[in-house]
Formats: structure tokens, sequence, C-alpha cells
């Protein structure tokens, strides 16, 4: 047996303390791992050496519980101090010196649309609970209480007269959907239109889904609303019945210029003055009614669009001032094939049911005379289709193409785009959208990552004169840089090719590379 030292500190006094330890030496192998009997002396000896290092742990569990108070006791201290720190940094903290003005944006910043505005977790009401300067802020901003959501809890009265007097005279949004046709609902919403129809002259923003009965209440009251809506300007009407009169009180909104609806005939609205347009379940022949009347349309979506027979003896309805359309969920093709849209510049298609051929397509396209700038499809079409169908549509600068069936779409496209310098004087080489700037491919691609390198490499230079065969085209074609690009793959690309992706990223290419949901680049 030897000793050991070791110094430590007093836990009273905090002075430096030797400690000495023995240390005991393993007896012989052979003993170990033998199943001799010692004699009485060894095991008297043994026995004894037993008794010394069980004295010996008792006291260094001693001194190590002494250690851990010890530990214990300056962890406290640590935690009191982090606690006063935190407190005299907030006195000095920036964000007591910022300005209300400062503070009430951020304020808007924190409100989510969609949701219950009276929900406590949430802005408005939450930040009133911080401290007594946030909530004296909040309180008197305005535009923080001007969104309203209405539901049927039992605190909405209470908490609806206090949002419309803490938005003083800010211009509102409102949210009341109501799915049930009892009458417990129906008296709950008469009183809720009691107390926001004399605040009308601030409805800027209104969303109403609601049962027949309670459209037909607001119709009655249609003094009180009509010819005071002075700054409406987007409406969503959704009634969940058919109702048997059409809907006057908005026809009269000076400022109204975005209007969503389930059905067209249940409305009287200011339609010429119309600039967003929002259809859903409109048959062909309303949505060509609504591109007569809406003669100052811009923008129009139409969702879940179906035909119908009342068409065939309609003349094509020309529509001059229409920029952007955007057909989600529809059959589209009796629309395309009777209307003209000179002034087109963006168009989607997602999810078409009917499978639309792309000559169906390209026909529209050819008989508008449009300046296409960006595409969105959502569609089935072969490789060879899209290429042919894109070839027709030198014009476009972005396109986004989704949930390709076929990863060969998207490879056989990204080659038809790959500029290649030795056969650009070659008849028929023009390449494919020579003015493309953006592209995405929202669609898990499973291809040589080699494709998609070349394109954007052969568009990454300065932009490049192509000049196409005059028996085919007489005007020379630019081809333009390429300056954004998103593409969705099955598995991640090699190392050496994201290396490569990422060098053009860093020389000005703006990239977003997704991997199974997740952002690799």
């Amino acid at each position: 047996m030897s000793t050991m030292s070791s110094r430590s500190l007093c836990s009273k006094c905090g002075a430096l303390t030797e400690n000495t330890y023995n240390v005991y030496l393993s007896p012989p192998s052979d003993m170990l791992n033998s199943n001799t009997v010692f004699s009485a002396a060894q095991t008297s000896r043994f026995s004894k050496m037993v008794s010394d290092i069980e004295a010996d742990l008792s006291r260094l569990d001693g001194e190590m519980s002494q250690l851990q108070m010890a530990m214990d006791h300056l962890v406290t201290e640590r935690q009191k101090l982090e606690m006063s720190l935190d407190e005299y940094r907030s006195l000095v903290a920036p964000i007591r010196r910022m300005p209300p003005e400062m503070l009430c944006e951020m304020f808007m910043h924190c409100l989510v649309d969609g949701s219950n505005s009276f929900d406590v977790t949430r802005a408005p009401l939450h930040l009133t609970f911080v401290c007594s300067k946030w909530r004296r802020v909040a309180i008197s901003t305005p535009r923080l209480w001007s969104y309203i959501s209405l539901d049927y809890a039992p605190s909405t009265m209470e908490l609806l007269q206090t949002w419309l007097l803490r938005s003083g005279s800010s211009p509102l949004t409102l949210v009341f959907e109501s799915e049930e046709d009892d009458d417990e609902e129906v008296i709950a919403g008469s009183s809720y239109f009691d107390t926001i129809i004399p605040h009308s002259h601030r409805w800027r923003d209104v969303t109403f889904a609601l049962v027949d009965a309670l459209f037909m209440l607001l119709e009655h009251r249609v003094a009180e609303i009509k010819d005071h809506l002075p700054v409406l300007e987007r409406l969503d009407l959704d009634c969940l019945d058919i109702v048997d009169q059409p809907m006057t009180i908005f026809e009269n909104a000076p400022m109204l210029h975005t209007v969503t609806l389930m059905d067209y005939s249940q409305y009287l609205l200011p339609w010429h003055q119309l600039k967003n347009y929002h259809a859903r379940a409109f048959s062909t022949t309303e949505c060509l009614q609504l591109l007569q009347q809406c003669t100052n349309l811009t923008h129009c979506t139409f969702e879940r669009l179906y035909s119908d027979l009342g068409i065939l003896n309609t003349s094509i309805v020309v529509h001059s001032k229409l920029q952007s359309m955007r057909l989600v969920d529809s059959d589209i093709s009796e629309l395309l094939d009777n209307i003209v849209l000179p002034a087109l510049q963006v168009l989607a298609i997602r999810d078409s049911p009917n499978m639309i051929q792309p000559p169906r397509v390209s026909s529209f396209l050819d008989r508008s005379s449009c300046n296409l700038q960006h595409l969105t499809l959502r569609t089935y079409w072969t490789g060879p289709e899209l290429i042919v169908f894109l070839q027709g549509l030198p014009s476009l600068v972005e396109v986004v193409i989704e949930e390709v069936t076929l990863e060969v779409v998207a490879e056989q496209v990204l080659r038809g785009m790959t500029y290649d310098a030795s056969r650009s004087s070659l008849a028929g080489s023009h390449v494919l959208l020579p003015k493309l700037k953006r592209l995405s491919f929202l669609a898990r691609l499973d291809f040589d990552h080699k494709v998609i390198l070349d394109m954007v490499q052969s568009r990454r230079g300065h932009p490049i004169l192509l000049h196409g065969n005059s028996s085919v085209d007489n005007q020379s074609r630019q081809v333009g840089t390429l300056e954004f690009i998103s593409l969705d793959f099955m598995e991640e690309p090699e190392p050496e090719a994201i290396a490569q992706i990422a060098s053009m990223q860093e020389r000005g290419l703006e990239v977003q590379i997704v991997t199974c949901e997740r952002r690799v680049l």
C-alpha cells in the first residue's frame, strides 16, 4: 500500500487543504484466478484491507458530498447573478429607446392572416400581456385591431365590441364563416350583423361564407349597407345554399376591385370596375359572361370550372385587358376554344382533369397573339408534346413545371434548353426558350445531374446571338442569361454536382435545390 495526495478547497473557509489517500495494489493474478483457501494470517490481513478500503471510500464519499454541496451553492449563486444581469441589461436594452411608431410596425408583422383574431395566444391580444408599454402601444394602434374573425364562442360579442372600439376609424377586414343552418347560429349571426353593419363605411376586406338565412338577413338590411361602402376593396362571398333573389347590397362600392365568388348569378356587383376575379365552380358559359361584363379585368382565376352545353352558339369573347389567368382543377377545353386574350402575359394551368392536349392550348395562344411571359404547368404531357408546345412560346421568361409524372419529360426539356454553339448555325437548331430567366421544376427528378449542369453552364455566359435558318426564322434570336433555377430531386445530387452549382451561385445564379423536402442548396 502507498499514499497519494491531492488538494481541494475547504467548503467553509475556502482555504486550500491537502488530502492524503491510500493506494492499494491489486493482489497477484494467481490469487484472483484460483480457488485457493488462504491461511488464517492471510485471511486476517485481507479482511483488514477490505475494512481500510471501505473506510477510505466512505471518507471520499463524504468529501465528494461536501464538494457537491459547494457546487450546488455556486450554481444557485450563478443563477441569481444571471437573473440580475438580465434585469439590468433590460434596463439599457435598445428596444426601450425604440419609438412607439417602430413598435407599431413590428406589431403589425405579428398578425397572422386567417387565424382567430380573438385568440389570447396570438397578436394583437397577446402583445398586451408583455409589459405596460407594449400594452399602451398596442391598444393605441387602431390598425392592430382592424382584423376581425368571427366565431360562435360565448365571449365573441364582447370581444367584437372591444375590437371595433380599439380599431377607431381604421378600415376593417371581416371574416365571418357559418356552416350550420340552425336557429342558434342564425340568431348569433344576426347579433353580429347588428354590431358590424353600423361600421359598413369601414369595411375594406370582407369574407362571408354563410348559409342562405344569414345572407337574406344581410339583404333585408340593404338600406343600411348599400351606398355605404366607400372603402370596400376586396370581397369573398360563398353562399352555402341557393338563394331566391340576387344579393344587391354590394352593387355600389366605388373602390371594389377584387372579388371571389362561388356562384355568379346570385350577386349584383359593379362588374365594370373589377380588376381581379376568382371564380369557383363556374360553368364555361358563366365564365364567358363574366369576361364580357368585367371589361377592365386584368387578373382572373377559374377554379373547378365545368363544361356545359350553353356555349354552342356563343361567339368568341375577346378581352383586351386580361393579363393573367389561372386555371385550377378545371375542364378548360371549351373555355380556351371561345376566348381571345391579346394582353395575356401570365398563364397557369393546374390539374386539368380531362388531360387537355397541348395543341388546344397552343391554338388559343396563337389565336390571342399574346406576348406570354410566365407559364406554370401541372399537366401530364409527354416530353415531345411539351417541347413542341414550348417551341411556340419563345417570349417566355419564366417557366414553372409542377409534378411531372415522368422524369424523362424534365430531362428532355432541359436538353432542349441547352445551347450548343457547334450547332447554332444549323437549320432547326434553335435553343428552346431563348429568353428564359427563371426555371422551376417542382417535381421529383431522377436523372443524370450532368444534364442540368450542361444546360445551366450553357446559359450562364454573356448573351449569345443565335441566327436561325432564314427559311425558318428570319430574325436573330437572343439567348438570355439564366438568373434563377429551382429543382426537386428524388436523391441528393453528388457533392461534385452541388459544388459546381454552388460555384455558379457565387457568380450570381440564384439556386434552390430540394431533396425529399429538405433544402440542399
